[in-house]
């Protein structure tokens, strides 16, 4: 993992491929990440209802199970809807 500052001096966390095959549970980036596409496209599909898998709280942090993930990808990317249908949870 490697910490740098961004222009407006935030600090920015990189991760690399090795850690989040590692992770079990990941971030949005990380999400993104796995998922070959950027982080504005992974939060639009978060508004719009596209992305199955729920994050779950870790104190402040919201985090997703890598292997529920991979999972939804490997369904075919149903909707939110459909995929906690097909796992049987109720809204």
């Amino acid at each position: 993992m490697q910490t740098r500052l961004n222009v407006a001096g935030a600090l920015m966390v990189s991760v690399t491929t090795n850690e989040i095959s590692a992770a079990v549970a990941i971030d949005a980036a990380a999400v993104a990440q796995l998922l070959g596409i950027s982080q504005s496209h992974f939060f639009a599909l978060l508004r719009m209802g596209r992305f199955g898998p729920m994050a779950r709280r870790l104190g402040r942090a919201k985090r997703y199970s890598r292997s529920e993930v991979l999972a939804w990808f490997e369904a075919g990317c149903p909707s939110r809807a459909h995929w906690q249908a097909e796992k049987g949870v109720k809204s």
